[in-house]
């Protein structure tokens, strides 16, 4: 992922990977399994985001993920789309030199 800073602001952008760890579908709130059209294990998305840094250890990140892989292939092909927000907290760690 490409990052660019301003001041506070940073913006960001780029390709990404995900992995499917686990999954579930719904229907009128009931739980069902569909082995006829199984997920993907993996996917190719593209990210791009903003951010702001209210002081050196903590900011809040904004950012949008759309999968341009299908995340399975059933009559109409399906895509992932994700919105994230997030709270930075950045801890720093100083070396010294003995």
């Amino acid at each position: 992922m490409l990052q660019y800073n301003r001041k506070n602001f940073f913006y960001e952008f780029g390709l990404g990977l995900g992995y499917l760890i686990d999954k579930g579908e719904y229907l009128d709130n009931q739980s069902f399994h569909n082995n006829v059209y199984p997920f993907n294990l993996t996917e190719q998305s593209f990210n791009i985001g903003f951010g702001y840094f209210f002081n050196k250890k903590v900011g809040v990140n904004f950012r949008y993920n759309n999968s341009i892989s299908p995340i399975r292939k059933v009559p109409s092909t399906q895509f992932n789309s994700v919105f994230m927000l997030a709270l930075l907290f950045v801890k720093l760690i100083l070396q010294s030199n003995r």
